[in-house]
């Protein structure tokens, strides 16, 4: 267990514009296309209504899983693999302090999650909210879930009953700009990793446990900004994915902040050590490189990016500002923040990405190869062979991705 020898708090959100005109723009198709199944983890600053309600400081984070959907035959929130019958291709995953008898919900669809459907520059109005929370109610994903009572209250002051139209409104508006329609309320810093479909079910799994434990037993979700919160939930799907440890529950020596665990994956995924000895002496890598997956998190396809919230808005006041930590590993956590105050168009391009990784590949195989540590030991040599298969079939398909990509211009 990592304990921190120090901290330094930091304030500061490295947002592209935080006046932007309300732009919707991605390369996901194309990303989705050669990354089939991948996770987004994205945290976003404090939240905050014009005139009224303010977030936390910490911020929020959340989830996006391409190759689940919901599980529309459970009356709570549950995830299954997609078939392709859905209509959607993943699900964003989301903690709220206000759930009481769940741990997260399921958003189907990227847009929706991040932009909340909105057209290409339209304002954010009251009217554009009342649509989102209608298309949510309309896709059942606050069925079976109970907030806390002040938020759900009648004009007359009375408690709504859950599970009535008026109380999924209820529930649906209180979620946007925190479950949902994230670019509402909050800018966003997020990173993208892609992973072995064959790690779907186990992310599934878990997070129906999670669900279990609350909707089936009537125990009530308590949610804690140091030992149970939206980063908890987002670091057990990544560890399920293969990508990384999950921050245990319950426990004040590892902190989860959100906006920590963004830079932390670029920290992995792309400023992540690939020299056979490194490779070799962490015992997840080295056990999966020989396995029949052999995988690295360190890898083509880890991509950063900052959204920033819709400015054109009259319901939501933007901040700039959300928590994060420094920790004992300090420069290589500053290089990795770096990755959105100076981004990198390796790191945020997709095709620049590919190219990028296209020439790394080829010089961690000349590594590989010249490698001498342990000119003796079978079990190094057998992992030397596995490590150097597996690099060149990163750097086959690295050149039929950038084909691909060709193609479709």
């Amino acid at each position: 267990m990592k304990i921190l020898t120090f901290v330094v708090v930091s304030l500061a959100f490295a947002s592209s514009s935080v006046f932007a005109r309300n732009t919707i723009t991605s390369d996901y198709a194309s990303y989705s296309r050669l990354y089939p199944t991948h996770v987004e983890y994205c945290a976003g600053t404090a939240f905050q209504f014009i005139g009224g309600v303010t977030g936390g400081v910490g911020g929020h984070g959340f989830t996006y899983v391409n190759g689940l959907c919901r599980d529309d035959s459970k009356p709570y929130p549950q995830v299954k693999i997609c078939d392709g019958s859905e209509g959607y291709a993943g699900v964003g995953i989301s903690v709220n302090s206000d759930f009481q008898n769940v741990n997260w919900v399921a958003i189907p669809n990227r847009a929706l999650v991040l932009d909340g459907g909105i057209k290409n520059g339209e304002r954010i109005t009251t009217a554009v909210v009342d649509r989102l929370a209608e298309e949510a109610i309309r896709l059942r994903v606050f069925d079976g879930v109970v907030i806390k009572p002040e938020l759900t209250l009648a004009p007359n002051g009375s408690a709504l009953e859950p599970g009535t139209p008026a109380y999924l409104e209820a529930v649906a508006k209180n979620s946007i700009g925190t479950d949902y329609g994230l670019r509402f309320a909050r800018n966003l810093e997020c990173v993208r990793v892609p992973f072995h479909r064959s790690r779907l079910q186990a992310i599934a799994d878990r997070l129906n446990a999670l669900n279990d434990s609350y909707f089936l037993t009537g125990k009530t979700y308590v949610w804690s900004g140091l030992t149970n919160n939206c980063a908890h939930v987002a670091s057990d799907i990544l560890e399920n994915a293969g990508i990384r440890d999950a921050i245990p529950t319950d426990s004040y020596l590892n902190l989860a902040i959100p906006r920590n665990g963004v830079y932390t994956l670029v920290q992995k995924g792309f400023y992540g050590a690939t020299s056979p000895r490194d490779v070799w002496v962490n015992e997840s890598d080295r056990e999966s490189i020989v396995s029949s997956e052999p995988s690295i998190v360190a890898r083509v396809g880890v991509l950063a990016n900052t959204y920033d919230g819709f400015a054109e808005n009259d319901v939501f006041a933007l901040s700039p500002k959300a928590l994060w930590i420094i920790p004992s590993d300090w420069h290589y956590f500053l290089e990795s923040r770096s990755a959105f105050s100076e981004p990198k168009r390796e790191l945020s391009d997709l095709r620049e990405n590919l190219k990028f990784w296209l020439v790394k590949y080829g010089k961690m195989l000349d590594a590989v190869r010249s490698d001498r540590l342990f000119p003796t030991s079978t079990a190094y040599g057998n992992f030397k062979r596995k490590y150097a298969e597996y690099i060149i079939r990163q750097i086959n398909t690295t050149r039929h991705s950038l084909t691909i990509l060709d193609r479709r211009l």
